[in-house]
């Protein structure tokens, strides 16, 4: 398995559906981020789980000669994203706008899954 690094709450998660279900985790390969988990999954080396946002872009930058499939995981397990905007002041309506889009999106993909 190739893995974010124990540091990464979606790794604590991971490992609680892995020992909710009875199962022990072979990790062979950590990173910092989901796409780098996907050289390892490429080279046939490791298999990963990564979150839905990390495997449309994957998708897209790829096309057809992709290499990798993606399949569901079961149990479920949730993937959090944050927008940052400043404390002191209220978002610009550009920001705004931009923040109601990445939110779309990433339901769109999450829900096409």
């Amino acid at each position: 398995l190739a893995l974010l690094y124990p540091e990464e709450p979606i790794h604590r998660r991971i490992e609680k559906a892995f020992y909710d279900q009875g199962s022990e985790m072979n990790v062979r390969f950590m990173t910092q981020n989901f796409i780098s988990l996907l050289t390892f999954v490429e080279k046939r080396i490791a298999c990963a789980i990564v979150d839905p946002v990390t495997a449309e872009s994957y998708r897209l930058y790829k096309g057809i000669d992709m290499g990798v499939v993606f399949r569901p995981f079961e149990p479920v397990v949730i993937f959090e994203i944050a927008v940052l905007t400043p404390a002191h002041r209220p978002a610009s309506v550009i920001a705004q706008h931009f923040t109601e889009k990445v939110m779309s999106t990433f339901t769109r993909i999450s829900n096409a899954d």
